[in-house]
Protein backbone atom coordinates (compact mmCIF):
# COMPACT_ATOMS: atom_id res chain seq x y z
CA UNK A 1 0.00 0.00 0.00
CA UNK A 2 2.80 2.40 0.84
CA UNK A 3 4.40 1.89 -2.58
CA UNK A 4 1.15 2.89 -4.27
CA UNK A 5 0.94 6.07 -2.20
CA UNK A 6 4.59 6.88 -2.89
CA UNK A 7 4.19 6.29 -6.61
CA UNK A 8 1.10 8.49 -6.75
CA UNK A 9 2.87 11.29 -4.88
CA UNK A 10 5.86 11.08 -7.25
CA UNK A 11 3.57 11.22 -10.28
CA UNK A 12 1.56 14.15 -8.92
CA UNK A 13 4.63 16.14 -7.88
CA UNK A 14 6.28 15.66 -11.25
CA UNK A 15 3.09 16.59 -13.09
CA UNK A 16 2.74 19.72 -10.95
CA UNK A 17 6.02 21.09 -12.31
CA UNK A 18 4.41 21.61 -15.70
CA UNK A 19 7.54 20.46 -17.55
CA UNK A 20 6.62 17.56 -19.85
CA UNK A 21 10.00 15.80 -19.55
CA UNK A 22 9.90 15.76 -15.77
CA UNK A 23 6.26 14.69 -15.74
CA UNK A 24 7.02 11.81 -18.12
CA UNK A 25 9.92 10.64 -15.95
CA UNK A 26 7.75 10.81 -12.84
CA UNK A 27 5.03 8.74 -14.45
CA UNK A 28 7.64 6.24 -15.70
CA UNK A 29 9.11 5.88 -12.21
CA UNK A 30 5.64 5.42 -10.70
CA UNK A 31 4.70 2.76 -13.27
CA UNK A 32 7.97 0.88 -12.78
CA UNK A 33 7.51 0.91 -9.00
CA UNK A 34 3.96 -0.36 -9.29
CA UNK A 35 5.08 -3.16 -11.65
CA UNK A 36 8.25 -4.33 -9.92
CA UNK A 37 7.30 -4.20 -6.24
CA UNK A 38 4.81 -7.12 -6.34
CA UNK A 39 7.27 -9.19 -8.38
CA UNK A 40 10.07 -8.59 -5.86
CA UNK A 41 7.79 -9.40 -2.92
CA UNK A 42 6.70 -12.62 -4.60
CA UNK A 43 10.30 -13.63 -5.31
CA UNK A 44 11.31 -13.08 -1.67
CA UNK A 45 8.27 -14.96 -0.36
CA UNK A 46 8.89 -17.88 -2.72
CA UNK A 47 12.56 -18.09 -1.72
CA UNK A 48 11.57 -18.10 1.97
CA UNK A 49 8.96 -20.80 1.31
CA UNK A 50 11.45 -22.99 -0.55
CA UNK A 51 13.98 -22.63 2.30
CA UNK A 52 11.32 -23.67 4.81
CA UNK A 53 11.38 -20.40 6.73
CA UNK A 54 8.73 -20.14 9.44
CA UNK A 55 6.09 -17.48 9.01
CA UNK A 56 5.53 -15.05 11.85
CA UNK A 57 2.08 -14.61 13.36
CA UNK A 58 0.56 -11.44 14.71
CA UNK A 59 -1.22 -11.53 18.05
CA UNK A 60 -4.09 -9.28 19.05
CA UNK A 61 -1.77 -6.52 20.26
CA UNK A 62 -0.05 -6.24 16.87
CA UNK A 63 3.14 -7.97 18.09
CA UNK A 64 4.92 -10.45 15.85
CA UNK A 65 6.00 -13.82 17.26
CA UNK A 66 6.99 -17.22 15.94
CA UNK A 67 4.27 -19.87 15.73
CA UNK A 68 4.25 -22.63 18.34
Amino acid sequence: MMVVLGAVVIALASAATGIPGIAARGVLVAVLLLMTTPVAAHAMARAAWQRGELMEEEDGAGCMHLPR
